[in-house]
């Protein structure tokens, strides 16, 4: 996964996640490695929205790398443990035997990725944590973001646990994701285009009554959910 979308606005991430910031972001519809993206990494013991480029540098670049490859090395294991950050996204792209997929989670319009980070002098860089899709949409993705919502952005900081952080990997996918195909256009280095992310051969009709039905279903499970008392 080399691209997501970030269109959510400073103020209204800062809000959602509770923090202050002087920072100011432009709309990113097609975020990619080597641009510069808000993060929120934790400074001084409080959770700060940061500009960051995505890619650690060493001697190789590292854009993403999978929750299974860290416990396998004692470099990144460190870095899980002690640098870890979140990413506000809105959606991510999946590419595919040449076709272009979104996905999203319809009941946030913004939520977080896991990453992990590193200062380089006055930058930071970040790398995106990958665990296994849900059987959902591994057809188009095999892998996807470790994502959470705002709510759990405190936990996933707070966590020191090595187990407990490896958690957050087996509860990415408990979340209701959408998907669908959109113009390969996408996948072109140097767009920053919203309107690529319409979905292909849907209406935009088609595309609210879709998005109501899937609210439908998920506010259904969550209030059958507090009555079991989870």
């Amino acid at each position: 996964m080399n691209i997501y979308s970030i269109a959510t606005k400073t103020k209204s991430i800062a809000s959602k996640c509770r923090i202050e910031t002087e920072e100011e972001f432009a709309p990113v519809y097609q975020a990619r490695p080597g641009m510069k993206l808000p993060a929120i990494i934790m400074i001084d013991k409080q959770p700060q929205l940061v500009s960051a480029m995505w890619g650690l540098r060493s001697t190789t670049s590292a854009n993403t790398i999978h929750m299974s490859r860290v416990l396998k090395s004692r470099t990144w294991n460190l870095r899980l443990r002690r640098q870890r950050c979140v990413i506000p996204a809105n959606c991510f792209i999946a590419e595919k035997n040449g076709q272009a997929w979104l996905i999203r989670l319809p009941q946030y319009r913004m939520f977080l990725m896991g990453a992990v980070y590193q200062k380089k002098g006055n930058e930071y860089h970040f790398t995106l944590l990958e665990t296994e899709s849900p059987d959902l949409f591994a057809s188009v993705a095999e892998d996807m973001p470790l994502v959470l919502p705002p709510d759990r952005m405190q936990k996933w900081f707070t966590v020191t646990e090595l187990d407990r952080i490896m958690h957050f990997a087996d509860k990415a996918a408990n979340e209701y994701f959408d998907y669908f195909k959109i113009d390969t256009a996408v996948l072109k280095a140097n767009v920053n285009d919203k309107e690529l992310l319409r979905p292909i051969g849907m209406t935009h009709e088609q595309y609210r009554l879709r998005e109501m039905q899937i609210k439908a279903v998920t506010f259904e499970k969550e209030r059958m959910n507090r009555r079991g008392g989870k």
